[in-house]
This record gives C-alpha cells, structure tokens and sequence, in this order.
C-alpha cells in the first residue's frame, strides 16, 4: 500500500488463527503467512530503530475456540485418546462419553477449507501416521507441524453428521469394523457410506 506518511495515527493489528498469521494496516489486510513455530506463550512489542514512532492502546484479545465431543452415528460412542494420554503416537479409539477432556477436540482453521482436531487434554493434533495413504491405518495424535495429514475436512452427511476427510489421503474417520465397542480403533478407510463414517459435533457445555 501506499506510504502512510508522518503525524497521523495508524491502526496496526496481528492476526493469529491456527498457523495463519494476517497482519493489517487500518483494517486493510497487507500481509498473510503461513508459520506453526510458536502455539502459545507471551505477547509483547519491542520497537527497535524507529526514534519517531509513538505506540498507543495495545492490547491482545483473545478468542474463544468451540470445543467438541465427536460422536460416532453407528455406535453412539465419541472419538477418545487412548488412556488419556499427552505423547506423541498416543492411538485414537472411541469410547463410552465420561466427559473426559481426552474426548473434547477444537476445530482450528488452517486454509481451504480444512480445520486441525485438536485434543483438549494434550494439546496434540489428530494425525495419520507417517502421512500414510493406506487403508485401515490407526489414527492417532502428534504436535501439529502443518502436515497435510494433520489436515481435515468436514463434508455434511445429512441429519446433522458430517464425514471427517483427511486432505493428505483423501479417506475418511472410520471406526474399525463397524464396532460398537469400547476401544475399537478409529482408523482411516475409503468412503463407503457407511454410519461408522459419520460423525456429529457436540458442543462442550
């Protein structure tokens, strides 16, 4: 944009959603990247070089995340880490709903469409293994490093369902089998059309 001149004030804004970062200049967006170094921690400004410049009404304001249980259409049960766990590789099952924050996933914006499950108790993002684009793969949870993999779709399946589409391999959130056990594994398998496929996004009270 053009130079803004001097003696007049500016409104400049950061914008942070996922790992996209917008910066504007009095509300005209200048700037966009893409960057998932630092997810959380201290905000501040340091001015460096600049001896004019005058800086007034900072502030950081926050925005609140919908937080979801997933509940799988065939079986009635959610989507759940398995033993609540917070490490990397920790398996995706679905379990009996006991409202446990290992069963409570935020829906982030990346680009395109797609949204990054993240699970509430460990921070991690729902992931397959190794970007694999093989049938029957276990999903499971890892740091988010802006994968492909890491990256999902929610296409409407009628009734309030949606079905879950990994970007990377195309294939969907499917509980193995059909199950309508606890602990069956939440895997990856082409779109058959079936109930195990769909799932339906209940807000955290």
């Amino acid at each position: 944009m053009a130079a803004l001149g001097t003696n007049t004030w500016q409104n400049l804004s950061l914008g942070f959603q996922g790992s996209t970062i917008t910066a504007q200049i009095d509300h005209t967006t200048v700037g966009t990247v893409t960057d998932s170094t630092y997810r959380s921690g201290l905000a501040g400004m340091g001015v460096s070089g600049w001896q004019n410049a005058q800086f007034d009404n900072f502030s950081v304001a926050g925005t609140t995340i919908p937080t979801y249980y997933l509940v799988n259409r065939n079986s009635g049960k959610v989507m759940d880490v398995n033993g609540a766990s917070t490490s990397n590789g920790g398996t995706i099952i679905q379990f009996t709903n006991h409202q446990g924050t290992n069963q409570q996933w935020q829906a982030v914006n990346v680009s395109g469409g797609f949204v990054e499950l993240v699970n509430v108790n460990s921070g991690l993002a729902l992931d397959v293994p190794n970007a694999s684009t093989s049938q029957g793969v276990q999903l499971d949870q890892w740091t988010y490093h802006s994968g492909t993999n890491q990256q999902w779709q929610l296409v409407s399946a009628g009734n309030g369902y949606d079905t879950i589409v990994n970007r990377n391999s195309g294939m969907l959130v499917d509980v193995s089998g059909q199950s309508t056990a606890d602990l069956a594994p939440v895997i990856q398998w082409p779109s058959n059309g079936g109930a195990n496929q769909q799932w339906q996004l209940v807000p955290v009270s």
